[in-house]
């Protein structure tokens, strides 16, 4: 997948990011599901955070 220049990941993102994939198939759906919501929650919440910081005067 393509990114914009600002938006892609450092290699070593990239090379982490391979570790998860690989990792993540050794996981049981059930396990990857529950992991998955909790990862959007925490997302929402860190959304929520900069949201706020931006608001402070």
């Amino acid at each position: 997948m393509s990114q914009p220049q600002n938006l892609s990941l450092s290699l070593e993102q990239q090379f982490n990011l391979r570790k998860y994939e690989q990792h993540a198939k050794q996981i049981p759906r059930e396990e990857l599901e529950t992991l998955f919501i909790e990862i959007i929650r925490q997302k929402m919440v860190q959304e929520n955070l900069f949201k706020k910081m931006v608001q402070i005067p």
